[in-house]
């Protein structure tokens, strides 16, 4: 595995050499993320890596992005887990002694908005899957997203989740088991922005349908909401 790795990340610095614009599309499971969130992979996190370039390989993945320089395709270790994921249990996970709302309120004291979808204007609502192990943790290879947002905001999201304290596990049967929560986060920059953005959480999403009820409301608190501090609002009605 260590070999593997190395090879591939010989060839992710092949590719990403050729010129600084010039990157490859990076996939982990199925999904589109950035080359910052690429580094930060753990080598134990990683089943498989695979570069391809040519026009048949990367046929697949064009709606995905541009694919002129080449993918680099990662499959993470787990992803296969048949483990049963709940939706609702006898006993429900808990965060730091509450429940899913406490879990917002802890996101929404965490999370930032990245400057780089600010200089872009980037934004739009993310919507997360996220599984409570029966450990307790969010596993990230479990992570799924049920937007079409920027790799960007949804990168913030994983690095909030990764943050995240231990949950105490949901009870089924008297035994600790998986549950899945979705949480809808609202990125939005007003058109009059001036430093100032926030992050919204507070769209009630039906687990069973996996999306949102209702679309979140932007608020816009102030000095309370400047860039380098967090950024951040309280629920809406």
């Amino acid at each position: 595995m260590k070999r593997i790795f190395l090879v591939a990340m010989f060839a992710i610095a092949s590719l990403t050499a050729q010129a600084e614009e010039q990157k490859p599309l990076y996939v982990v499971n199925n999904r589109v993320v950035s080359e910052e969130y690429v580094s930060k992979l753990s080598p134990t996190m990683i089943e498989s890596m695979t570069v391809l370039k040519s026009d048949s390989d990367v046929a697949m993945y064009v709606e995905m992005g541009d694919t002129s320089n080449g993918i680099i395709v990662i499959k993470l270790k787990g992803e296969s887990d048949e483990q049963e994921v709940f939706i609702t249990t006898e006993v429900m996970p808990t965060f730091m002694g509450g429940d899913l709302t406490t879990f917002r309120n802890w996101v929404m004291q965490n999370i930032r908005y990245p400057k780089v979808a600010l200089e872009k204007r980037i934004q739009g609502q993310v919507v997360v899957k996220f599984v409570v192990d029966k450990e307790g943790y969010i596993n990230l290879n479990r992570l799924n997203f049920f937007d079409k947002c920027s790799p960007i905001l949804h990168d913030e999201v994983i690095a909030v989740m990764e943050r995240a304290p231990r949950w105490t596990p949901g009870i089924q049967r008297g035994e600790p088991v998986a549950v899945s929560f979705v949480l809808p986060i609202l990125f939005q920059i007003p058109e009059d922005y001036d430093g100032l953005a926030v992050i919204d959480t507070s769209a009630e999403v039906d687990a069973q349908q996996e999306a949102p009820k209702s679309e979140a409301v932007l608020r816009i608190k102030g000095e309370e909401s400047r860039v380098d501090d967090i950024i951040v609002s309280g629920f809406t009605d």
